[in-house]
C-alpha cells in the first residue's frame, strides 16, 4: 500500500477549513501543515493539530509544506503568494500546487511550474461559512484544471465525498464563476429584498411562508429548465398586475429597478417558452422600459 500524499493547506479560511477536514477523513492523505495569516498580513505556522508553533514565519524549507500544497486565499493575493513561495528555499520537483479560485485559472500559479511544481485548480461549486465540514462536499460538482497527474489526485480527493468533477478550459471556468455568484450569492440579495418587502408591511415571517414557492420554483428548474419553470404575472401576460406591482415600489426606486429588470428578463425567457403571444410581449416590455427611465 503507497503512503498517505501529503498536504499542506494555505489559507484556512471557511472553504480552508472544510478542505482539511476532507483530507483529514480521507485514507489516502494527511495533514503535513497549516499556514495561515496574522492581523498583521504574515504567515503563522500551525502544526496539524491546529497548535500555533510560531508566529511570523513563511515556508521556507521542504519540511514546511506536503507534496500537495492546497491554496485557500483571496482571489487577489494568490500571484503574490505564488511569487514568493517560487523564491524560498523549497524544492518544487514533484510537488503539485492547486488553488480553490473560482474566478482564477491555473495559470496565476506560473511561477512555481517553472520551478518543476505540478500546478492546477480545483473549484467547489458550493456556498461556505466558517464552520462548515467536509459533509458540504458531499455529491457536488467540482472544477478542475491540471495535468494528467494533478487530476489523478485530485480525482482521488473528490472519491471520499462522491464528488463530480469536470475539466474546463480557462473561459468556460470563468463563465462558471460568474454563473455561479448569479445562482448563490445574487440570489441571497434577491432573498434579502422579499424579506425586506414583507417585513416593510409587518409581515415578520414572510420568508418562512415563501420558503416552499421558493423550494418548488428550485425544484421546477432543477427537473424542467428555466424555460419552463417560468410562472406568475408575465407568463400569464398580466399588464394590470404589474403595474399595480410598479406602482407599489415607487418608493423605493432601487427595487423598482430591480424588478424592471428581471421582468425584462422574464419576459424574454415568456416569448422563447410561447408562454405570451408577441403583442403582450411588446407591451410588458414597454411598461418596465417606461419604468425603467424613470430611474
Amino acid at each position: 500500500m503507497n503512503d498517505p500524499l501529503s498536504v499542506s493547506v494555505i489559507g484556512p479560511g471557511a472553504l480552508g477549513q472544510a478542505m482539511i477536514d476532507l483530507v483529514r477523513r480521507h485514507p489516502g492523505f494527511n495533514i503535513r501543515s497549516v499556514w495561515g495569516r496574522t492581523q498583521s498580513e504574515n504567515y503563522f505556522f500551525r502544526t496539524s493539530d491546529h497548535k500555533v508553533q510560531a508566529n511570523q514565519l513563511f515556508p521556507s524549507k521542504d519540511s514546511d509544506l506536503g507534496r500537495l500544497i492546497i491554496i485557500s486565499i483571496p482571489d487577489d493575493q494568490i500571484k503574490t503568494l505564488a511569487e514568493r513561495l517560487s523564491e524560498a528555499g523549497i524544492s518544487w520537483n514533484n510537488r503539485y500546487v492547486i488553488h480553490l479560485s473560482g474566478s482564477m485559472d491555473s495559470s496565476i500559479l506560473e511561477p512555481l511550474a517553472t520551478k518543476g511544481a505540478h500546478i492546477g485548480s480545483l473549484h467547489p461549486l458550493q456556498t461556505f461559512t466558517r464552520g462548515d465540514t467536509a459533509d458540504k462536499f458531499e455529491g457536488i460538482w467540482f472544477t478542475m484544471q491540471g495535468n494528467d497527474a494533478i487530476i489523478s489526485i485530485l480525482d482521488q480527493l473528490i472519491a471520499s465525498c462522491d464528488g463530480q468533477r469536470k475539466i474546463l478550459s480557462s473561459s468556460q471556468k470563468s463563465a462558471m464563476h460568474l454563473a455561479a455568484v448569479f445562482a448563490s450569492n445574487y440570489l441571497v440579495a434577491l432573498m434579502d429584498v422579499v424579506e425586506n418587502i414583507t417585513k416593510d408591511s409587518d409581515i415578520n415571517d414572510g420568508l418562512k411562508m415563501l420558503e416552499p414557492i421558493v423550494q418548488q420554483t428550485v425544484r421546477n428548474i432543477n427537473s424542467k429548465g428555466s424555460k419552463k419553470s417560468l410562472s406568475g404575472p408575465v407568463a400569464r401576460g398580466d399588464t394590470s398586475t404589474i403595474e399595480k406591482h410598479l406602482e407599489q415600489l415607487e418608493k423605493n426606486p432601487g427595487y423598482q429597478k430591480l424588478y424592471c429588470q428581471l421582468g425584462l428578463q422574464a419576459s424574454e425567457i415568456a416569448k422563447e417558452s410561447g408562454q405570451i403571444e408577441k403583442s403582450k410581449f411588446d407591451t410588458i416590455r414597454e411598461l418596465f422600459e417606461t419604468a425603467s427611465k424613470k430611474q
